[in-house]
């Protein structure tokens, strides 16, 4: 027998979509400059060879998490919203995949042991740092697990919250140790780290008191479900990691250290920047999830009619106005040494833009089981990443832009490839026009090909100037777009103004 259907007012996260984003957002900004600020910390406090000890735990963690649950994530937040939709319960979801993490961590885990005792780790890496490493991936694994379950279960914002404030307590305790000098040992900021994975666990546990998750529940066909949805997800976080790796290594083989180095900078802070863009697919999967067990999935079609060519639009604009800013602010941020770092970070802003449309992709093919899909077009762009690297660094010799148009060229085959499977499933597509991207052509180009102050001002000034012709020349709000942001849970006064403004902007 089908499941009850609820009315659209019912709809778990219908009601408080713009908060939780909002919220979630705003945490995950947190998350970024707290994280800056332990960087600095971290280095005013250790030697060159201890922050290296501290970065290999910190890497092997994250390791450990992302090969015994980063590939299993997305189903929970897919399967524990609908269980919990029509349960009231997540037991089956969360118990499954932790069925699926737990030998895998005990298999890493183990294996990273070995790495140890054959000699294959440096040896300043002794064997306490790699307890400490396994612990801190167990918490880290732990942690993952819980905010999964808190995201599906709607509470993205506490579970935001709860990262943000990780990051705040252990840039409390690093400066405690700065100013104080107690402590100050490579030994004791690896105590400090492994702690405070152990409280955000133990915190995010105590949150979720409610959920109805004990005791233990295995359910094998849902098992093989998640497992199922999951493996998929493998060859696409792989293909992900590739495409992170891929520009340094054909820069390095073509190109010097110092291009090297200019370019990492610029992508790490565009990987930085990546972690806001994944708000979107937080909060839409379970979403929409909720509105097809409630029967309004025509809400998640019409999302994609309306809501996604405007969402191209406001990330065209924002991408087009950051783009100049940042040619001026990274010598200004990471001194004279990096200038060179200004244009390819700026083109890696136009790619910034493709993956937060991507992101407003995503949800609708988790919704209907794309994973398959999702690896294919994901390993599909890597190779076209791999190819365009090696043509523009190694043949036209493009330096460190290079390797930013080929991360733009394979984010653009991701686009296309997940519109066209979104379309089919949904058997409806969105009017996207070209027009959509002038304002960050606009913003980009100037700042990458005049450079300097003058063309920032360019870029911000074409960036404005694009928007405005976009917004005269193109129909692309209506009546029921007003209709529909006069339902959001906006403050009132944002409200009014954002449906005057459509509104006027409307063509009906």
């Amino acid at each position: 027998m089908d499941p009850p259907q609820r009315s659209a007012r019912t709809v778990r996260g219908l009601d408080t979509i713009v908060g939780d984003f909002a919220g979630v957002t705003g945490a995950r900004i947190a998350t970024l400059v707290l994280g800056l600020l332990t960087v600095v910390l971290t280095a005013r406090i250790l030697t060159p060879e201890g922050y290296a000890v501290i970065a290999y735990m910190t890497l092997g963690g994250t390791l450990i998490m992302f090969i015994a649950s980063g590939w299993s994530g997305a189903a929970v937040m897919r399967y524990g919203r609908e269980e919990l939709d029509r349960g009231a319960s997540m037991q089956r979801s969360a118990w499954a995949r932790a069925a699926l993490t737990a030998p895998i961590l005990l298999v890493v885990s183990a294996l990273a042991v070995a790495l140890k005792v054959t000699g294959v780790l440096p040896r300043e890496f002794t064997l306490t740092y790699l307890w400490l490493t396994v612990a801190l991936g167990f918490f880290f694994v732990a942690g993952d697990q819980l905010q999964v379950v808190l995201d599906a279960a709607g509470r993205m914002r506490l579970s935001a919250a709860a990262a943000a404030g990780r990051q705040a307590l252990l840039v409390a305790a690093l400066a405690v140790i700065a100013v104080s000098g107690a402590g100050d040992s490579t030994l004791t900021v690896a105590w400090v780290t492994v702690g405070v994975a152990a409280l955000l666990m133990l915190g995010l546990s105590l949150a979720l008191r409610g959920l109805r998750l004990w005791p233990p529940l295995l359910d094998r066909a849902q098992l093989r479900r998640i497992f199922v949805f999951s493996v998929p997800l493998i060859a696409f976080a792989a293909s992900q990691y590739g495409m992170r790796s891929v520009d340094i290594v054909v820069l390095r083989a073509y190109g010097t250290a110092q291009d090297v180095g200019i370019y990492a900078l610029a992508y790490q802070s565009f990987s930085m920047l990546q972690g806001l863009a994944v708000t979107v697919t937080v909060v839409l999967i379970p979403l929409f999830v909720s509105l097809r067990e409630a029967g309004r999935e025509e809400l998640v079609a019409r999302y994609f009619e309306r809501l996604v060519p405007h969402g191209i639009l406001v990330s065209s604009v924002l991408g087009g106005l950051l783009a100049p800013l940042v040619v001026l602010a990274v010598p200004v941020v990471f001194g004279a040494d990096f200038r060179d770092a200004g244009q390819p970070l700026a083109l890696l802003v136009a790619a910034l833009v493709l993956f937060a449309v991507a992101s407003l992709l995503a949800p609708i093919l988790m919704l209907h089981e794309r994973t398959r899909q999702t690896s294919v077009i994901n390993i599909a762009a890597l190779a076209l990443n791999i190819v365009a690297d090696v043509v523009l660094v190694g043949v036209l010799d493009t330096g460190v832009t290079g390797p930013a148009i080929a991360t733009i060229g394979a984010l653009v085959v991701i686009v296309a490839g997940y519109l066209v499977v979104a379309r089919r499933d949904l058997g409806t597509a969105p009017v996207v026009s070209p027009a959509l991207a002038l304002p960050l052509a606009a913003g980009v180009l100037p700042a990458v090909l005049v450079g300097g102050a003058a063309g920032a001002a360019l870029g911000l000034a074409g960036a404005a100037a694009a928007t405005g012709l976009v917004l005269w020349r193109l129909a692309l709000f209506s009546e029921q777009d007003a209709d529909l942001v006069a339902r959001l849970d906006l403050p009132a006064s944002v409200r009014s103004r954002a449906v005057r403004a459509i509104r006027r902007l409307a063509r009906d």
